[in-house]
């Protein structure tokens, strides 16, 4: 059986990941074979490393063209090029070991989508999980016409793909930084207001009908009582402390509002990935939506490149190319 070049888990390497071979993938039916070109990192799947088996496959975000169509006749065809996500498991990261970061992988057409053929694999690359998640989010609680957004963390990847779709639905949208040198991009991304430094100053430009958070503890505990009635804080993950502690009385005052838990693996078992992939690549080619990319790397640098993700000393995404 020939054998692929892929990033494997290795716990003897101060950042458990190291480039390997393995076995070329045998697809099940429902599952195209896909020759990746680019993947883009995410500090979830990074910080979960050290968790995965030894010796197993990682990563979620790929982009490259179809080599193989699925043999039950779903999804692209051969030739064609696309974006694609193999989302394997929740905090634990103990699902199946496979992994989209190799030369040749294997992925469910449902959540595989053609490209235009304006879009970048690079642009693709960087869609599936912060793309994803940024609409999954902005979309639990209805329309967004008219509507005031807050984004907390809106310089990362989620945050920078939610302000920009917020503010294309008609969304009055406000960010939040930590540093004022991150503010202008998200100016630029479309906030009408941004925050720096402590959050609780985004409550002058509330109460907010939908909050999208990425960092979880005191900040996501400060936003829930700017919630207006009827208003849904949505988190998407933990960047500083994970302990939650509010006052549910101020909730109970504006009435209706709620908060909502988003884990992408668990958003897969229902959502329409390969659909909603593919409007996320059609608004990067009617120039709605432009990925911030921070760097463009070659794979072979993953060793090198990873801890400075994971440090978050990139303000952007990350594209590795084989």
């Amino acid at each position: 059986m020939s054998k692929i070049k892929s990033v494997v888990i290795d716990h003897t390497r101060p950042t458990h990941l190291r480039l390997g071979e393995l076995d070329y993938p045998q697809p099940q039916p429902n599952q195209a074979l896909v020759k990746v070109a680019a993947f883009s990192l995410n500090p979830g799947e990074l910080g979960g490393a050290a968790r995965r088996e030894n010796g197993s496959q990682i990563g979620w975000d790929l982009a490259g063209t179809v080599v193989q169509a699925a043999a039950n006749g779903s999804g692209p065809q051969v030739g064609q090029r696309v974006v694609g996500t193999i989302v394997t498991g929740g905090w634990t990261n103990s699902a199946p070991t496979i992994g989209a970061w190799a030369e040749v992988v294997a992925v469910s057409t449902a959540h595989l989508a053609e490209l235009p053929a304006n879009v970048t694999i690079t642009q693709a690359a960087t869609l599936p999980v912060a793309g994803l998640t940024a609409l999954a989010g902005l979309e639990k609680n209805g329309s967004l016409w008219q509507k005031r957004v807050l984004v907390t963390a809106a310089n990362g990847a989620v945050g920078d793909f939610g302000v920009q779709i917020a503010r294309s639905a008609g969304a009055f949208v406000v960010g939040t930084v930590r540093n004022r040198e991150r503010a202008a991009g998200v100016r630029e991304s479309g906030a009408y207001e941004v925050v720096v430094g402590d959050p609780a100053q985004a409550r002058q430009f509330g109460p907010y009908d939908l909050v999208l958070d990425s960092l979880g503890g005191p900040t996501l505990a400060e936003t829930l009582d700017m919630l207006s009635p009827g208003g849904l804080a949505v988190t998407v993950g933990v960047s500083g402390t994970g302990q939650l502690s509010f006052n549910p009385v101020k909730m109970f005052q504006a009435g209706g509002v709620g908060l909502y838990m988003l884990a992408l693996h668990y958003e897969f078992r229902y959502l329409p990935v390969a659909r909603d992939l593919a409007r996320l690549a059609q608004a990067v080619a009617a120039g709605g939506l432009k990925p911030r990319i921070a760097l463009e790397e070659s794979w072979e640098k993953i060793e090198e490149v990873v801890p400075k993700v994971i440090d978050r000393q990139y303000n952007g995404k990350v594209v590795l190319h084989l």
